[in-house]
């Protein structure tokens, strides 16, 4: 398994090869520096978050900065290596202070950014060489959280901000805009309500009717080189919050205010969940009120991350050191994990398998194991593994270097889920006692019986130390030839080429 790992001190990455030696052992060999800066801007401008995923079968990987400038990377299937194939500067960021606090990808289509000041960029991955490949908007201010729902249906994008004295609120793109040719005849009126686009912010939100909207545009003398493809959307929907909730009384004498910390659209319906600083766990449903229609404390710390595990299930965490699977349909926490030493964490990634319920007896849930990789701000790698019996096992903790690591992606090969439960598991050849009969092929690996909350006994040992020197279950490694997941050697030259063609 082959980790590309955000070295913040040297400001590049480093190549991290995981690799099972046996039952009981994992061998960690560190690789060799890519993206290194030649100036002395490395500290300052480190790598903030590494993104990998496949579109139309190539590898993409995508770099973003400190300083906001994004790099995409490809790999052509019959190549060793990445090409750098896109290079989107952000000067401005330095000087405005205005930093990006979103990049992922949309569908595997649309490669997204939102900057703390509301300036979202959707760019079209498909249709990267048209004139109109990436649209520039205007959002709010004040950004935390962003996230975004495609409607292949409709050809819209739902964006859903939160953050900071940022009440949430929600925006619809319509694709159909950009799109030449399908614009209505000028005989023709289109009856649609949709959140009228301006060419300068606006304070307040309505709603009105156009006849026309796909041939709006803005006035000449508003067209200039900075402005002319930047739009400023008005939201269509803002929640509404009482005063007793938006503030929190920890005495009689102090108020603090809260705000959400993290949102999600859930797919399949028109829930929305958002988790908040103060740790409550808050559903809205936009087309029926806004107001909250459920709100609940989960945890005592801000809830960091949720994601969607189907369509009935949320799993998210807080900032320190609890998890949770929240059934939606029922409104309750169905299962925790507590204890946790994962935060405060810099990185957090859950690793879902691809069917995460197996099956639901009663009020019970099954579901296949669930691994959650986290970066701490101790400058600690650890990796859990959760089950469905609410226990859970720490199966990797380890000082890679004496940096913090602000992301972590793993190279795209195949399944991660599967990546981590071969380098992770026991391999049933070699250990008889597995706790649930299956039928597997033989070179399958499966877990084998958890001890909730006990940690594995190894030491935590420098990167450097020559490879003859292992711990009880971990072994550090430099060299330059290592195994690779078929047993074949790769030389570390190709990994330290990889992006630099």
């Amino acid at each position: 398994m082959n980790l590309l790992v955000s070295h913040q001190d040297r400001g590049s990455l480093r190549v991290v090869k995981i690799s099972k030696k046996s039952n009981d052992m994992l061998h960690v060999d560190i690789k060799g520096e890519l993206c290194h800066l030649s100036n002395a801007s490395g500290v300052n401008n480190y790598i903030a978050k590494i993104l990998t995923f496949q579109f139309q079968n190539i590898a993409h990987l995508v770099i973003l900065r400190k300083n906001g400038s994004i790099q995409l990377y490809t790999k052509n299937p019959n190549l060793p290596y990445y090409n750098l194939f896109k290079d989107w500067k952000n000067n401005l960021t330095n000087i405005t202070g205005d930093g990006i606090v979103a990049l992922d990808i949309l569908d595997n289509q649309y490669l997204y950014s939102c900057s703390r000041e509301g300036k979202l960029i959707i760019r079209d991955l498909i249709n990267d060489d048209a004139d109109e490949s990436y649209k520039v908007y205007m959002v709010g201010n004040s950004i935390g959280k962003v996230d975004l729902r495609l409607d292949r249906y409709k050809n819209t994008i739902a964006v859903a901000i939160c953050g900071k004295n940022c009440d949430l609120k929600l925006y619809e793109i319509d694709l159909n805009m950009d799109v030449e040719g399908q614009r209505p005849e000028r005989n023709q009126a289109e009856l649609s309500y949709v959140g009228l686009l301006r060419n300068h912010p606006l304070q307040r939100s309505f709603t009105t009717l156009n006849l026309n909207p796909r041939q709006q545009r803005p006035p000449a003398s508003y067209r200039n080189l900075d402005r002319s493809s930047v739009l400023s959307l008005c939201h269509y929907w803002k929640s509404t919050t009482d005063m007793d909730q938006y503030t929190y009384n920890p005495n009689n004498m102090e108020r603090i205010s809260q705000w959400m910390s993290s949102v999600c659209f859930i797919e399949g319906s028109d829930y929305i969940i958002c988790g908040s600083q103060m740790g409550e766990l808050v559903i809205y449903n936009p087309v029926e009120d806004t107001a909250p229609i459920f709100s609940a404390r989960v945890s005592q710390f801000s809830i960091k991350t949720i994601k969607q595990m189907d369509d009935d299930y949320v799993i998210l965490s807080d900032s320190v050191s609890k998890i949770a699977i929240f059934q939606i349909s029922t409104r309750e926490v169905v299962l925790e994990y507590q204890g946790l030493e994962f935060g405060p964490f810099l990185f957090l990634e859950y690793i879902l398998p691809s069917m995460p319920k197996r099956k639901v007896s009663g009020s019970k849930m099954s579901f296949e194991e669930i691994y959650v990789m986290a970066t701490t701000v101790d400058k600690r790698v650890v990796v859990y593994k959760l089950l469905d019996n609410g226990s859970y096992e720490l199966l990797l903790d380890v000082k890679l270097f004496d940096s913090l690591i602000p992301s972590i992606s793993m190279l795209h090969s195949v399944s991660e889920h599967y990546q981590f439960r071969a380098v992770f598991e026991v391999d049933m050849k070699h250990d008889p006692n597995i706790y649930k009969k299956r039928k597997v092929s033989p070179n399958l690996a499966i877990p084998i019986p958890s001890r909730p909350g006990i940690k594995k006994d190894y030491e935590h040992i420098p990167p450097g130390v020559p490879d003859s020197v292992e711990a009880s279950y971990l072994s550090f490694g430099s060299s330059s030839e290592s195994e690779n997941d078929q047993g074949e050697f790769v030389d570390d030259t190709n990994l330290q080429k990889m992006l630099v063609k």
